[in-house]
């Protein structure tokens, strides 16, 4: 009941960025401005924004039952009072209502790019372009989450205050990249303190060259391959074993250059297909594991072909020699006589 005698009251707060998520407005929290608190008095709201010092309050008030509360803002979350509470207060004859606080913790952004290292030197260069379309995962302990790059190889990861603690941040491996950045691989980050822009965990992948080529059933056995076409069908053999040596020369003048080190052991795809990652600019000898019941007849000349890897990010598809052959390995399958 309100008479004549009442004096009016005040509902007074601060609004500040809860640094470490405890709940409680400490000494060196920053207030928050121009942040909304709103006033319900049972039938009208009324608002108020804080100051530059996150201070709020409102004046006038005769007594009675309000509730105080806070606009929501994304990205940002309510510490105190927590589970999204309010205050409700009764407002007596001329009473000054302070310490109506609201704490909020603002959500932790880990971002990094992805990018091609054309020159395999570990940093990036102006050159070297960002990769889109490659999975970095955040990940602790049993709880992961999952980043696509952008077109420009950009990504993020934003953590709420239920997920502070240690988190590593890796890139999927994939079939024909070498990672060069970082150092270590990963990336350890502490998500603790609110509003943290954790950036720049970057990584850097250099491409490796390929060799490219077919295995195909030369049905004919004229070391040709038509192609499958509806008339002539010499398909490709598929789960047949490529093998891709580094060749060195001889110490000697003259001498050829000879297999030294294995790269590869290669199953052919589903067509026939063959794409071989090899480690490095040089000459590789690519050949085929011979197996019963087929004679080559392709390549004509040796059974191997020698090629000179020349660039970074290439595709080599023909031999180094003059007529610069397709890489192109065929067999005809041998006719089984029987007594029947």
């Amino acid at each position: 009941t309100i008479t004549n005698d009442d004096q009016p009251g005040k509902i007074s707060g601060k609004k500040f960025e809860d640094t470490n998520n405890n709940g409680i407005k400490d000494e060196n929290e920053p207030g928050i401005e121009d942040w909304t608190i709103n006033l319900f008095d049972g039938t009208a709201t009324t608002t108020a924004d804080t100051d530059e010092d996150g201070f709020y309050e409102f004046t006038d008030l005769m007594p009675g039952d309000y509730t105080i509360s806070e606009s929501q803002q994304n990205g940002w979350f309510q510490t105190m009072p927590a589970n999204l509470a309010n205050y409700p207060t009764t407002l007596v004859s001329g009473q000054n209502a302070t310490e109506n606080d609201f704490g909020n913790f603002h959500e932790i952004n880990v971002t990094g790019a992805k990018w091609k290292d054309n020159n395999k030197n570990g940093a990036r260069d102006e050159n070297d372009d960002g990769i889109p379309n490659w999975t970095i995962h955040a990940t602790k302990g049993d709880n992961e989450k999952i980043a696509t790059t952008t077109d420009g190889g950009q990504y993020q990861f934003t953590f709420d205050p239920t997920e502070l603690g240690e988190w590593i941040i890796s890139e999927d491996a994939q079939s024909g990249w070498t990672q060069t950045f970082p150092e270590n691989g990963t990336y350890i980050v502490i998500i603790e303190r609110s509003g943290e822009m954790l950036d720049q965990k970057d990584f850097g992948n250099w491409k490796h060259p390929l060799i490219e080529g077919y295995k195909f059933n030369d049905l004919d056995g004229d070391g040709v391959w038509h192609q499958p076409n509806g008339v002539t069908n010499e398909p490709g053999i598929a789960d047949w074993e490529i093998r891709v040596d580094l060749l060195e020369r001889g110490q000697e003048e003259g001498e050829e250059m000879i297999p030294i080190e294995l790269i590869s052991l290669s199953f052919t795809g589903s067509n026939g297909e063959f794409s071989i990652p090899v480690p490095a600019q040089g000459h590789y000898r690519v050949s085929e594991t011979q197996q019963r019941g087929w004679t080559q007849t392709a390549p004509t000349t040796n059974s191997f072909f020698d090629v000179f890897v020349e660039a970074t990010d290439s595709v080599v598809n023909r031999d180094n020699t003059e007529n610069q052959r397709e890489l192109l390995f065929g067999n005809h399958e041998l006719a089984v006589i029987t007594n029947e």
